[in-house]
């Protein structure tokens, strides 16, 4: 249930972002979780940096 509502919540806020033109499209936004695991990233990189997972030490680039 918990997850079923932050799932809501995440959705709900991105769609106030694009409606009040804080960002213009949801691709704007970028997901800082560890695409292999599922954990949140230590930190958010630069453009086109690499970054490692401290979990699973997969390592990727968020934009």
């Amino acid at each position: 249930v918990l997850i079923s509502f932050l799932t809501l919540l995440s959705n709900e806020f991105k769609e106030y972002l694009v409606i009040r033109e804080i960002v213009k499209t949801p691709n704007q936004i970028y997901n800082t979780k560890c695409k292999y695991c599922g954990t949140v990233l230590p930190s958010f990189p630069e453009k086109g940096e690499e970054i490692e997972c401290r979990k699973c030490s997969n390592k990727q680039v968020v934009w």
